[in-house]
């Protein structure tokens, strides 16, 4: 699921998936192929934060307008 909330001074962005394991910032080398995607959300949005749900978890943040 993806939803995103637009307010005056903010867009929330959330995305569940089914997985109860936290995510993590990694830091990897240019040659990985995978893990970044918390890199960006770290380095793009002013917060961010994980809430468990029913079937997983919801990954959220938040960019400054």
């Amino acid at each position: 699921m993806l939803r995103i909330d637009a307010g005056e001074d903010r867009i929330r962005v959330e995305v569940s998936d089914g997985s109860v394991e936290v995510p993590i910032v990694a830091t990897g080398s240019p040659e990985t192929v995978s893990g970044r995607g918390m890199v960006l959300v770290d380095r793009m949005s002013s917060r961010w934060g994980v809430m468990p749900s029913q079937i997983g978890k919801i990954v959220w943040f938040e960019l400054d307008c």
